[in-house]
């Protein structure tokens, strides 16, 4: 069983990406991560880490050994991510 992580998972991107490898593997695991889930996408995942950018979260990595980490995370904003440039 194939075993992916995607940062980023409430996204448009991300959220595509888990549904595509869902078709194209059906047996996988799909472990989503982001800073809020939106409740409507939480059946794309097998697994759901809300992500505190202020603090080291092991858990996510502790858990499960990912054959693939897809990362999408990325502030959706420009004057987010200059206020926020180091979190």
């Amino acid at each position: 069983m194939k075993t992916f992580l995607i940062t980023g998972a409430s996204g448009y991107i991300g959220s595509h990406m888990a549904y595509q490898l869902k078709q194209t593997y059906p047996d996988c695991r799909v472990i989503g991560v982001d800073k809020v889930l939106k409740p409507k996408l939480y059946r794309l995942y097998d697994d759901f880490f809300q992500w505190d950018l202020t603090q080291t979260n092991g858990e996510v990595f502790d858990r499960y050994v990912y054959d693939c980490v897809f990362h999408f995370a990325a502030y959706a904003s420009v004057p987010e991510g200059e206020t926020n440039q180091f979190e």
